[in-house]
């Protein structure tokens, strides 16, 4: 009797699921219900391009994304070594997962995203202190319409842009 009933234990515990495992950079979702972008390599002008395009594909065929330095790609690829990130790996990871959903605004027809302002913001969102103190470089002067947004949804520290003096006077505080 005892072993019929340590059976049935066995073959209920074995029919309940098991818990889901907990998010982790290699399981959770994406914001489409899509795994974050894997990427591996050293971090190029065509790397880049290549994982913000596999990144932001419904995006770039919907043209509220386009796949443009801008004449900035220097600058963006020597503030990403500034900030010590040379695998795609680095910048891969730095991509929030509702980066699409909490950054909307900032994927439009009229006004799309690019290469430099996406890069700049992921930068930010990881270590806005870090950036302004190590990579910016002046390189540019004030924040495009709606990345304050985006910095005030992740509940980002704004004061190591305050004190970069790149946050527009209608953004304040």
């Amino acid at each position: 009797m005892r072993a019929v009933a340590a059976l049935v234990v066995v073959a209920i515990a074995a029919c309940r699921p098991s818990p889901p495992a907990p998010p982790t950079i290699a399981n959770r979702p994406g914001a489409h219900g899509q795994a974050p972008t894997a990427a591996r390599g050293a971090i190029t002008k065509a790397g880049v391009e290549a994982l913000l395009a596999r990144r932001f594909a419904d995006e770039l065929a919907a043209g509220t994304y386009v796949a443009e330095w801008n004449g900035t790609e220097d600058d963006v690829l020597s503030e990403l070594a500034a900030m010590g990130w040379d695998d795609l790996a680095q910048l891969a990871a730095a991509i929030p997962i509702d980066y699409e959903r909490r950054a909307a605004h900032q994927f439009t027809a009229g006004n799309p995203a690019n290469i430099p302002g996406t890069v700049r913001d992921f930068m930010i969102l990881a270590d806005a202190r870090r950036y302004f103190a190590d990579a910016w470089q002046n390189h540019w002067a004030t924040l495009a319409p709606g990345d304050i947004d985006v910095y005030r949804a992740y509940h980002i520290d704004l004061s190591p842009l305050r004190a970069a003096s790149v946050i527009p006077d209608d953004a304040a505080p």
